[in-house]
């Protein structure tokens, strides 16, 4: 199951329409420069819990620096 924090960002992104980044982790450990912006379009939540979310991308970008690690990367 999704940690809280992980379930509280989904919502939130979801309910204000939020636009968020997804950077791809490559087999090193080391991010990708280049990611996709995209918006939450539908969340569905399973018998344990778990939340999954369908995403549409909108554009690509480059990835210039890393500011904050926390929540997630």
């Amino acid at each position: 199951p999704n940690t809280d924090q992980e379930r509280d960002f989904l919502k939130h992104a979801f309910r204000a329409k939020q636009a968020f980044g997804v950077v791809w982790r490559q087999k090193n450990n080391v991010l990708s420069q280049i990611g996709t912006l995209g918006y939450i379009t539908e969340i569905t939540e399973s018998h344990d819990g778990t939340l999954s979310a369908k995403v549409t991308g909108s554009r690509r970008f480059t990835l210039l620096d890393l500011l904050q690690t926390t929540p997630t990367w």
